[in-house]
């Protein structure tokens, strides 16, 4: 499951500044130990994500929060990993 919100700030050449924040959740189930599942699925969204850059075109591309949640009554986790995304646009002629 994931999530995004974009902000932006027009530039004084007429580009416009971006800063998209894009949250990646997984949900684990485990008869074991319920934090190593957890782990693995943050370490396994970090690797896939570890040289994104959405095509070469962000300023910065980084992990910016990590959030665990757990259920007390269930051998359930939720693993939430934001990540912040910079870039510019350039202004369009009409």
């Amino acid at each position: 499951m994931g999530f995004a919100t974009e902000n932006t700030d027009p530039e004084m050449h007429g580009g416009t500044s971006r800063q998209l924040d894009l949250t990646i959740a997984a949900v684990v189930k485990s008869d074991g130990d319920i934090y190593a599942a957890l782990d693995q699925a943050a370490a396994d969204i970090e690797s896939a994500l570890q040289d994104a850059s959405l095509g070469g075109s962000c300023d910065l591309f980084l992990l910016s929060q990590t959030q665990f949640a757990l259920d007390q009554d269930h051998p359930l986790g939720e693993v939430r990993l934001t990540y912040t995304a910079q870039y510019s646009t350039e202004s369009i002629d009409l």
